[in-house]
C-alpha cells in the first residue's frame, strides 16, 4: 500500500490538492447559496433537506480541510483517505443537486397548479426524492468523513505481504 499510488489517490492530487482546495471552496460556496435558499422557503421538507444538507457540507469542509493541511506534509496518510473521501464527496454534491431541484420544485408549487395534473405531480415527486435522499442516504456523509479523518493509520498498517 505504501509502495504504489492508486488510482484514488491520483484523484486526490489532480482534484483537490493541484489547487489547494480552490475549487473545492467555490463549490462549498455554491452550496452555501442553496441552503440560503432553502434557508427562505417554507415546510418542513425544505428545512429537513436544508439541514441535512447544511451537515453534509460541514462533515465535506471538514474533510476537505484535512487532507489539504495532511497533503501538505504527508501524502500517503492522505493518500489513505481517498477513497472515503470521494464517497462523501459524491453523496454531498448528489443531495446538492436534488435540494436545488427540491427549490426549484417548491417555488414552482408556490406559483400555481393543481393537485393531480402531471406537472404537480413530478414537482411533489422531486421534493420528496431530495427528501428521502437527505432522510436516508446523506447521514453516510458523516461515517465516511470520520473515515477520512481516522481511517489512514489503520490502512497504512496493513502489511502488502498479508494479502
Amino acid at each position: 500500500l505504501h509502495s504504489f499510488p492508486t488510482r484514488r489517490s491520483s484523484d486526490l492530487t489532480r482534484k483537490l490538492l493541484r489547487d489547494d482546495g480552490a475549487a473545492m471552496t467555490a463549490l462549498q460556496a455554491e452550496m452555501g447559496v442553496t441552503l440560503g435558499e432553502l434557508d427562505a422557503l417554507p415546510g418542513p421538507d425544505m428545512a429537513s433537506i436544508r439541514n441535512a444538507l447544511a451537515d453534509g457540507v460541514h462533515a465535506l469542509s471538514t474533510a476537505s480541510d484535512w487532507l489539504l493541511e495532511l497533503g501538505e506534509t504527508d501524502l500517503p496518510r492522505a493518500a489513505a483517505g481517498a477513497s472515503p473521501y470521494l464517497r462523501l464527496f459524491g453523496t454531498v454534491a448528489g443531495s446538492w443537486l436534488l435540494a436545488r431541484g427540491a427549490a426549484a420544485a417548491q417555488r414552482h408549487l408556490a406559483a400555481g397548479g393543481e393537485r393531480g395534473d402531471d406537472r404537480h405531480d413530478f414537482l411533489t415527486a422531486k421534493i420528496q426524492t431530495a427528501r428521502f435522499y437527505a432522510d436516508n442516504i446523506l447521514p453516510r456523509a458523516t461515517a465516511d468523513a470520520t473515515a477520512v479523518n481516522r481511517g489512514s493509520e489503520s490502512t497504512l498498517a496493513l502489511d502488502e505481504e498479508l494479502f
